[in-house]
């Protein structure tokens, strides 16, 4: 019997309801030892030391000022970082992936929306997953990042060969991980895609996506289950060597033909109404794979969820509004008071870093003293359309800031939540004091108050004036305020208060005509 060696990789695959394990094969080098060591190197090294160049950096410097994003923010960072030749992520504290560049998304075996909010225990072989949780245990409770030199490993989606991950730990102004980015160090040859024996593996055809393989011929040389759910087509139906003209309608053919002409190397999407076999709205994505020296067009179907499409839009919408509007604005949650988002004017209103008003809530803007009002606002219901105030707010500082609110009731993200519009009144409150002041003064000093326009002109008297000059107050008003002086002081006067080119205080000793 001919004997072989063998390089087993055993990975596990989970879908909502079951868990399977993708067993590969490979004929294994005579010098593969049976036990592969890897080596582990921990550094506390800084940023510069472990990143890959200036993009990286730069990119990992915008997360950290950035993070939590906002929509608008994630599709920029999303966008930049499907553009590294190597694998890219980041993750919450609890191993969520946050957001995943296409690279890391296609060796894994999903795109990159798809492993947004999985966990990594869902993507990873097991004993990746026991790695990097060990690892992940590590950064967070050293705050240092870690690099990982020659790791191996299959993954769903292929495999990837002694290559080196980089992890950084990304903290709060309490020094607390709240997320790590990871990256791979750039290699030749990073990825290795296994696809000699893909079509023969029945695992593949329960993968809970709709997906099939079209040839140069236009002939469906594989497709999954839930391919054939789309066109609600059973099971049993065989699809194997049909031609594509028969499931596709001719808008879909149009797009293979145009896109495996052209010379685009990266995947195109685009939407479609189907009307013929199943009235549903998808998103068809199209790739090109190399298979037994065979270029093969990836067709991957996938439902567009009206619902969540609203939700999105609404998001978007809210983001570019938060973002260019002028005037300081947050969103708050209205059942637990948090703040959802806040646009750059506010703040520089409050004085507060974006991460440090994400992390509070409306609460933190109130002085103790002033709760009270802000649970009486709360308890009103009802909505204005005009502002509503003015509201004595605590900034960053200490110090307080009047504002005038107008709120609107929306849903953000699937929260009840109140957009704020804020209007910064300080200025006028100040104002008014004075002014209120001088009315005071005004109309309590038994002092003589006249007061004129620009060019000397008398508008206002008080009474101590008409009584003590012996004027009617009518004869006082609109008469010039210098023909009530002598002649000696009329031009010092008139050089010093009213043609001065500079405002100023003067003090001098006058003679008034009775």
């Amino acid at each position: 019997d001919l004997i072989k060696k063998l390089a087993i990789s055993i990975s596990p695959l989970k879908s909502e309801n079951n868990i399977y394990f993708l067993i590969s094969f490979a004929e294994a080098n005579d010098e593969v030892q049976q036990t592969e060591v890897k080596n582990f190197r921990l550094t506390s090294a800084n940023l510069k030391e472990v990143s890959s160049g200036e993009q990286l950096s730069k990119i990992i410097e915008k997360i950290k000022l950035s993070f939590p994003f906002s929509f608008i923010e994630k599709a920029k960072i999303q966008k930049e970082i499907n553009e590294l030749p190597f694998f890219f992520w980041l993750k919450d504290a609890e191993g969520k992936f946050v957001i995943v560049n296409e690279k890391f998304a296609e060796v894994s075996g999903f795109n990159s929306s798809q492993l947004e909010n999985k966990n990594q225990t869902e993507v990873l072989s097991k004993y990746l997953v026991d790695v990097f949780q060990s690892l992940d245990g590590y950064i967070k409770a050293s705050n240092n990042p870690i690099i990982i030199d020659n790791l191996s490993s299959t993954i769903s989606g292929g495999v990837f060969k002694d290559i080196s991950i980089v992890e950084l730990p990304l903290s709060d102004l309490d020094n607390n991980v709240v997320a790590i980015i990871g990256f791979s160090k750039p290699k030749e040859q990073v990825i290795q895609t296994e696809k000699e024996n893909l079509f023969e593996v029945e695992l593949f055809k329960n993968i809970p996506a709709a997906v099939c393989f079209i040839n140069n011929k236009n002939r469906i040389i594989f497709y999954t289950k839930e391919f054939l759910k789309v066109f609600s087509l059973g099971e049993k139906v065989d699809l194997t060597n049909e031609s594509a003209e028969k499931i596709f309608e001719k808008e879909i053919i149009k797009q293979i033909e145009q896109y495996k002409s052209s010379d685009e190397k990266t995947a195109h999407s685009f939407q479609f109404n189907f009307t013929e076999k199943s009235k549903i709205k998808v998103e068809i994505t199209l790739a090109k794979i190399d298979y037994n020296d065979e270029q093969l067009i990836q067709t991957t179907i996938k439902e567009i969820d009206e619902k969540n499409l609203q939700v999105e839009k609404k998001a978007l919408m809210y983001d570019a509004l938060i973002e260019l509007t002028p005037e300081p604005m947050f969103i708050y949650d209205l059942e637990n008071l948090k703040f959802l988002e806040v646009n750059e004017q506010a703040l520089k209103l409050y004085g507060y870093k974006r991460s440090e008003f994400l992390n509070m809530d409306l609460t933190d803007l109130y002085a103790p003293e002033d709760i009270q009002t802000l649970i009486e606002t709360s308890e009103n219901k009802s909505l204005s359309k005009s502002y509503s105030g003015p509201w004595r707010h605590k900034k960053s500082d200490g110090n307080s800031v009047f504002v005038e609110l107008r709120r609107s009731s929306i849903e953000f993200n699937g929260r009840k939540a109140h957009l704020n519009l804020v209007r910064n009144v300080s200025d006028q409150i100040e104002n008014k004091k004075k002014q209120q002041l001088l009315e005071m003064v005004y109309e309590n000093t038994s002092d003589i108050l006249i007061i004129t326009d620009k060019d000397g002109f008398i508008k206002e008297v008080n009474e101590p004036c008409v009584k003590k000059l012996g004027y009617p107050k009518r004869e006082l008003e609109n008469s010039s305020f210098i023909s009530l002086l002598g002649d000696e002081k009329r031009a010092e006067i008139n050089k010093n208060v009213f043609h001065s080119v500079l405002p100023k205080s003067y003090s001098t000793e006058i003679e008034i005509k009775k």
